[in-house]
């Protein structure tokens, strides 16, 4: 989709026909090729919002209708590369999955502390 927009960044008053045009008006501003530059300018006229409602009618909604009090989430681990790799090969060698591997390995390592205090 191609936008047309006006964007004022100082003195400059550019008109640029492309959906690319914030990433271009920062290109420029950090090669010093503008002098000053308004970003909330850039997101107010590029993204537009005129799809949205000015109001919404939330006079049929029901609270509380999604909440779970004794929901238990499972968050995610992220781990590093090489610890990833490490416990996958020891997953691998003995037939299991990583995540199994990872809880025994925190359980030894809880163990351990609360052995020293």
């Amino acid at each position: 989709m191609l936008k047309v927009w006006k964007m004022y960044l100082g003195e400059v008053d550019c008109n640029l026909p492309s959906d690319d045009s914030p990433r271009l008006c920062l290109w420029m501003f950090n090669n010093g090729l503008l002098r000053s530059f308004n970003i909330f300018a850039v997101i107010r006229q590029f993204y537009n919002d005129d799809d949205m409602p000015a109001e919404i009618n939330f006079s049929h909604a029901i609270r509380g209708k999604f909440y779970q009090p004794n929901l238990i989430l499972h968050i995610p681990v992220y781990l590093d590369k090489e610890v990833q790799d490490y416990l996958t090969g020891i997953a691998i060698r003995k037939g299991i999955q990583v995540s199994e591997v990872a809880n025994d390995l925190l359980k030894r390592e809880i163990q351990i502390i609360e052995a020293v205090k």
